[in-house]
């Protein structure tokens, strides 16, 4: 059986243009909504100057991936592939990055904790996903004074000790603090989960074949699927 690494799939800055996880070649027909203003960076003088008022228009109405800031349940362990912690309390509190004038908001974030919208967990509950703990979210957009409630922490219940380390390509951030840049997996230790961490690199969220074409088969277009090297 195949197996893909899931994550969140990010524009080329600026472009508005995906990658198609084809070793960073990009889908030229893919443009996001809506798009930059024409008279935005416009040069001046023939030098290839900006005007202020143009670069900061531009900066406004280019959408920009949206990230968060977590701002609640700061003692609690996320993302380890196990249960929550006993008095883990909903909901879940974050904060839109304030710095980013125009977000996209994606169908999932994966930082501080895999957070995605309800519609995407509805569609992994129809996929028969039944080892996720869902939380209610409290998004908070000060820019525009709202709140969001329409997405969940979606915790996920499954830790497979499945890297080949040896094979992998694996990053250092010091003691104890490994980042897997590049995943091959150990064949003989999967099979039990469709959705699932790996061990080694929690922040790696690998999915079965089965739930890869479930998911796009629901047209979600930021969601990358990457196909795993199995040794």
């Amino acid at each position: 059986m195949k197996y893909f690494r899931m994550s969140r799939r990010f524009p080329a800055r600026g472009d508005g243009v995906f990658h198609d996880g084809k070793g960073g070649s990009l889908v030229q027909d893919f443009r996001m909504s809506p798009k930059p203003p024409t008279e935005a960076g416009v040069a001046l003088d023939g030098l290839g100057r900006l005007s202020p008022g143009s670069a900061r228009a531009s900066r406004r109405a280019l959408p920009e991936p949206a990230g968060l800031f977590q701002d609640s349940h700061h003692l609690f362990l996320l993302k380890t592939g196990h249960r929550l912690e006993p008095g883990f309390e909903p909901p879940f509190k974050v904060v839109l990055d304030p710095d980013i004038p125009n977000p996209q908001l994606p169908t999932f974030f994966e930082s501080p904790a895999w957070i995605g919208t309800q519609a995407f967990y509805r569609d992994l509950l129809a996929a028969g996903i039944d080892n996720i703990e869902a939380v209610p979210v409290e998004m908070r957009d000060d820019a525009r004074q709202r709140i969001i409630h329409d997405y969940l922490l979606l915790n996920i219940v499954g830790c497979v000790a499945c890297a080949d380390m040896e094979k992998s390509t694996v990053n250092s951030l010091g003691e104890g603090i490994d980042v897997i840049v590049r995943l091959v997996v150990d064949a003989s230790r999967l099979g039990a989960f469709d959705l699932f961490v790996a061990a080694e690199d929690t922040d790696c969220m690998i999915v079965s074949e089965r739930v890869a074409r479930h998911l796009q088969a629901c047209g979600y277009d930021d969601i990358l699927f990457e196909e795993l090297e199995q040794a």
